[in-house]
């Protein structure tokens, strides 16, 4: 019964770990000389929800990811045909899989059939390898969702959680962050949140390290009009900026040897913590934070990179967008064909950036 399915559903910061590999695929994936020339395939997406769930398996089944990072997983929600989405794409793809719940989704008259509830809502990482999970709690949290969530017609209990996964790879081992921040703040309330998952990456900043997540960077174009998307200082302040190019310039240019603080993001009201923990110990994104969008709305009027791939003694060899026209979901996917490798961070990449204009008094 409904109820008896309700009783068994994870609450907030709850998890699922199943493993759905066969004992051969296990054994397989865990020696060098079967695994794509000692690369290994990364992907980063945000679902939607799981409304097409059938294209999305089908989609995963092609790209043949060795290491999945997905966003919007539901559970017994009404909203997508009351689905395990997490279990179904994983017994579909046959790997090893990882759910952090982040919030009950209440069912309510206060909610349309695109968006009813019944059940739960997280995020969740696959792989073809063993792996060891945590669950990251967050000291920030912008939204109050259980008093809040009604005025966005989205009545739920919960927050936001960052699924962690030490992943043992045959080439060693690589610490994923799997993530998806708060939509309805500002950009200084997701420096807050991002700078969390900095603070624990730099326990083992020697690692290899992916951070994986759909972190909603969308406070710039026509988003500046809204202060439902754009509630800080930074609404008007960063013009000549997209918000992922503000966060590369204040956030993941400043590392961890550069200070005891991230001077760059003086003057913004931060606390002394958020400024300590603001330090990269060496993520960079291969993607470019201007064309390499993964959202578009209005027919094209707004564009943003909301979606990330930020690694850490990680090289990229290939990497792609794909899902361009959102018949799957309304994100696009990203893909990086990658080795682990030491030394390969922030610091020692040089990233091709096309020259942009910026207005002198905001930097």
């Amino acid at each position: 019964s409904e109820m008896e399915a309700k009783d068994t559903l994870p609450l907030p910061g709850g998890i699922i770990v199943k493993d759905f590999r066969t004992s051969e695929m296990k054994d397989r994936s865990s020696k060098i000389n079967n695994h794509r020339d000692g690369r290994i395939r990364l992907i980063q997406w945000n679902i939607e929800r799981g409304y097409k769930l059938k294209e999305i398996i089908e989609e995963l089944q092609k790209l043949d990811g060795d290491i999945i990072s997905i966003q919007e997983i539901d559970i017994g929600c009404h909203r997508s045909k009351c689905e395990d989405v997490g279990i179904q794409m994983a017994a579909a793809l046959k790997m090893n899989y990882f759910f952090v719940c982040e919030f009950e989704e209440i069912h309510s008259p206060l909610r349309d059939l695109l968006s009813q509830g019944g059940g739960v809502h997280g995020n969740g990482i696959l792989t073809k390898f063993d792996m060891d999970c945590r669950v990251l709690e967050h000291l920030h949290h912008p939204y109050d969702w259980e008093r809040d969530g009604h005025l966005l017609k989205e009545p739920r209990k919960g927050r936001r959680y960052t699924a962690v996964a030490d992943v043992h790879t045959p080439f060693g081992d690589v610490t994923v962050y799997c993530c998806h921040l708060e939509l309805f703040c500002g950009i200084l309330d997701r420096v807050c949140i991002i700078s969390d998952i900095l603070h624990d990456a730099a326990q083992s900043s020697g690692r290899s390290q992916a951070l994986l997540g759909d972190l909603n960077t969308l406070a710039h174009g026509i988003a500046r009009f809204s202060p439902k998307y754009c509630k800080d200082v930074l609404r008007w302040r960063s013009i000549g900026y997209t918000e992922p190019e503000w966060l590369e310039d204040h956030i993941f240019s400043f590392h961890l040897e550069d200070g005891p603080k991230n001077t760059k993001l003086d003057g913004y009201g931060l606390s002394d913590d958020v400024l300590r923990r603001s330090r990269n110990p060496g993520f960079y994104d291969p993607f470019d934070p201007v064309d390499d969008f993964t959202l578009e709305n209005y027919k094209g009027w707004y564009r943003g990179k909301l979606d990330w791939m930020l690694l850490n003694n990680i090289k990229v060899h290939k990497k792609f967008l794909g899902n361009h026209d959102y018949s799957a979901s309304d994100h696009k996917w990203m893909v990086a064909d990658v080795t682990l490798e030491t030394g390969c961070n922030s610091k020692t990449i040089q990233l091709k950036r096309p020259f942009r204009w910026r207005p002198l008094h905001i930097t």
